[in-house]
């Protein structure tokens, strides 16, 4: 088997580190408030970040967020060593995170003023002082320069180089039988959901249901379509495993399929029809609604 660089190793140290925390707790601090964060309570802006970012997003994973792992490996492997008591190994992760530190910081000049100096040069008297209860505030105070840059910039970050603009995707459509746009197509939803909810009710009086049949065979092939829309972002080999799934769609193939007796259970219909708007539609909309709403907002720029 081939070596690994040490280099390599810290990378892929950080790569761990850093997926972990992101399903865990997001990264190091980001439950973390500053107190200027805590006088703006309810404001939370989210701008489009420096163009000079673009460069290192030219490819995924990204150059930018390599370097962010480059950071994180050695900084994790130097906390193991502390908490294992090998001090002179932990000094020795720390040179190699603190340059690169300084080596991300020049990344993104706009982004500078982020990465302090002085947190680090406290953490390296600390660790040369090898008293723990100076070393774990120092930790502190490296981890809350993170966080307070996590805090500004992270959510721009993932919302413009991870999402894509909704307007650019086309669905065809299995009722209009024309090719939509994605915020047409989500009309074309809308209004299947509404006919077959209002339909219900107008026809339960009658014991006939032609028309919420029809409006509900529109809905589950327009919600079956979807799917292309969604491999637009997720992949071409993607297989939805919620908001489209064989589960939604089986909401509304029962609830044709009731529909179709002699003595249908209208509430049973209400519940299938309701439970695929919360699962599909609901559910997508938390997901989704807010990075559409900030390419939005952000208009021409961001494309």
């Amino acid at each position: 088997m081939k070596e690994q660089s040490p280099r390599t190793i810290l990378v892929t140290l950080g790569i761990f580190l850093g997926l972990s925390g992101f399903i865990i707790f997001g990264l190091p601090g980001i439950n973390s408030i500053s107190a200027n964060d805590k006088q703006k309570h309810g404001v939370y802006e989210i701008k489009l970040p420096p163009k000079s970012l673009d460069q290192y997003y030219q490819k995924q994973p990204s150059d930018f967020l390599m370097a962010m792992f480059g950071v994180l490996g050695p900084m994790g492997a130097m906390e193991t060593h502390l908490k294992d008591g090998n001090m002179d190994k932990a000094k020795e992760y720390f040179a190699v995170f603190k340059t690169e530190y300084f080596k991300l910081s020049k990344m993104v000049p706009e982004w500078e003023k982020h990465f302090p100096s002085e947190p680090m040069d406290n953490l390296e008297k600390a660790l040369d002082s090898r008293d723990y209860g100076k070393i774990d505030p120092a930790i502190q105070g490296v981890g809350k320069t993170c966080a307070e840059c996590h805090q500004e910039h992270r959510l721009e970050v993932w919302y413009k180089y991870h999402w894509k603009d909704f307007e650019t995707i086309k669905i065809p459509d299995p009722v209009s039988n024309k090719l939509l746009g994605f915020v047409e197509y989500m009309f074309g939803l809308h209004h299947s959901y509404s006919a077959a909810n209002t339909y219900l009710s107008e026809e339960k009086a009658g014991g006939k249901f032609n028309k919420t049949i029809e409006a509900l065979y529109d809905l589950q092939k327009r919600v079956e379509a979807l799917n292309v829309g969604c491999k637009e972002c997720h992949g071409k080999e993607d297989k939805r495993k919620y908001f489209t799934s064989s589960d939604v769609i089986d909401l509304l193939s029962t609830a044709r399929y009731e529909l179709n007796k002699t003595q249908p259970n209208i509430e049973e219909v209400n519940k299938r029809l309701q439970g695929a708007g919360m699962e599909s539609c609901y559910k997508c909309h938390l997901v989704h609604v807010p990075a559409a709403n900030i390419h939005r907002a952000w208009g021409k720029e961001v494309k």
